[in-house]
């Protein structure tokens, strides 16, 4: 099997559906969490219990590295989803349909 890089590991899920933000976390393994929300790694994804990464952790730092990308996350949807409806209304929108 190849080695996994950082990248590949933000997405893998193991069989209780944690990533590895989520066993980092609940670790306690602050430089892991930077580094993995570094390369990408989801802070809103849920495991099997409905857990985000923010939930198991219990050093406050790690939380506050969380919570922090979770509203980068959030600030950047609803940035995109603005510029979404702003191109819609204009008409600029390829998808939408103008009947004149």
């Amino acid at each position: 099997m190849d080695s996994l890089t950082v990248n590949d590991l933000v997405i893998l899920l193991n069989k209780i559906g944690d990533t590895a933000l989520h066993a980092a976390s609940w670790k306690g393994h602050l430089d892991c969490v930077k580094t993995l929300l570094e390369h990408g790694a989801n802070a809103l994804v849920h495991n099997n219990e409905r857990k985000q990464p923010i939930d198991v952790a219990s050093d406050p730092q790690i939380r506050a590295l969380i919570k922090l990308s979770m509203c980068r996350a959030m600030e950047k949807t609803e940035v995109q989803n603005s510029e979404y409806l702003s191109e819609s209304e204009s008409g600029s929108d390829p998808e939408s349909v103008n009947d004149q």
